[in-house]
């Protein structure tokens, strides 16, 4: 594709909405406020356009439970829920002269601490999760389950 606008305000009122996916266009300016209470989103993927700001902390708490894959350029807008950040990359050689290409990586802490924060413990037990290996694993212990 090749999408040049930004992104319509009335997105705010798609309530049954589960997927955005508009990553590799030239969309430019802000999320639209009210994306926030988009409540049945699972994926909103937005890196590789121009989007400049929108993430606030109310759309970032929809990530909280990682019901929600958030995909944006975390080096252009800032995006502490994202679960996935990605880079820019200029092209530099011969073939990719000019080209522009992302690397992405998996935001293994906020994906870990939110996972943790998904259980139910018994905390007058000491029951506890917490992330270790560098936020790459969750280990909890004395969970209930229901």
């Amino acid at each position: 594709n090749a999408f040049t606008e930004s992104l319509p305000s009335e997105m705010a009122r798609m309530r049954s909405l589960k997927s955005f996916k508009i990553s590799s266009n030239q969309i430019q300016g802000a999320i639209p406020p009210g994306i926030e209470d988009l409540e049945s989103i699972q994926s909103f993927v937005i890196n590789d356009n121009n989007i400049t700001s929108g993430f606030n902390e109310t759309f970032c708490a929809l990530g909280d439970a990682l019901s929600t894959e958030i995909t944006a350029d975390c080096d252009e807008i800032s995006c502490p829920c994202c679960t996935t950040c990605c880079v820019d990359n200029e092209g530099d050689d011969e073939e990719n002269s000019g080209a522009s290409t992302s690397t992405c990586t998996m935001n293994f802490p906020f994906i870990c601490a939110a996972n943790a924060r998904t259980f139910e413990k018994a905390e007058d037990r000491g029951a506890v999760c917490q992330c270790e290996n560098d936020d790459t694993e969750l280990l909890c212990t004395d969970t209930t389950c229901r």
